[in-house]
């Protein structure tokens, strides 16, 4: 319905897309949650420019999902753009910032760069809170990723 309302090609219909995407990613089918959200970054980025915050949210659920496939490699050049533009758009101690140091902390530690990893994992655990919604979804990654890296 939505998709005949607003058309395929409008944001207010990726933004639909981008929340079908998260309860698919939920249930674990990570592969049309990519797919899902690749559509939705392309809708966007056609209305956006690179650095709207709409945008960098999309793209950071693609590369979240990316993650999670094993695809970190790819991930890993999105979020450190991605973290560059929060930092200059959004004021320090923003939890989006710290979700991408979280992401871009997963990513690096996939490719086994532990240092790096742990430091801007450390750094978001600093300002995300135990809140409902994505901030504390986060958190909660967060905090699993940097006990998994103590192990190590």
């Amino acid at each position: 319905m939505n998709r005949g309302v607003f058309g395929p090609d409008r944001p207010e219909y990726a933004q639909m897309v981008n929340s079908l995407a998260g309860a698919v990613e939920a249930q674990g089918r990570l592969e049309e949650a990519e797919t899902l959200l690749a559509d939705a970054v392309d809708i966007v980025e056609q209305h956006f420019a690179a650095d709207h915050p709409r945008v960098l949210a999309y793209v950071t659920n693609l590369a979240r999902v990316r993650i999670r496939r094993g695809r970190a490699a790819e991930a890993e050049p999105v979020l450190q753009q991605v973290l560059a533009a929060r930092q200059r758009i959004y004021p320090a101690g923003d939890w989006r910032i710290a979700q991408s140091q979280s992401l871009l902390g997963a990513a690096l530690m996939a490719a086994r760069r532990f240092d790096d990893a742990k430091r801007l994992m450390v750094e978001a655990d600093r300002v995300l809170r135990p809140v409902p919604g994505p901030e504390g979804d986060e958190r909660r990654a967060n905090a699993e990723r940097l006990a998994q890296m103590s192990r190590k």
